[in-house]
């Protein structure tokens, strides 16, 4: 399962089945945010040394910013 980012910064209203955007309208476990209006984020710091990372370790950052793949295919597999 990939990890899914928020749009926005808030606080955690709850974690919830919510219906997605989906032909289906199946219901997933959701989190729900309160915005605060701020759109705030944090920096980036693991891209100042990226070429100091490992494939490994690239791969599994990557796969946490939500990236599946490009073009239906896959990233390599994660151990």
């Amino acid at each position: 399962m990939l990890p899914v980012h928020a749009p926005t910064s808030g606080t955690i209203a709850a974690i919830a089945p919510h219906t997605t955007a989906h032909p289906s309208a199946l219901a997933e476990m959701s989190v729900i945010i309160d915005a605060d209006g701020e759109d705030r984020w944090i920096e980036p710091r693991w891209l100042e040394r990226l070429s100091d990372r490992t494939r490994e370790a690239l791969i599994e950052r990557i796969h946490q910013f939500g990236v599946a793949g490009l073009r239906r295919r896959r990233l390599p597999h994660r151990q």
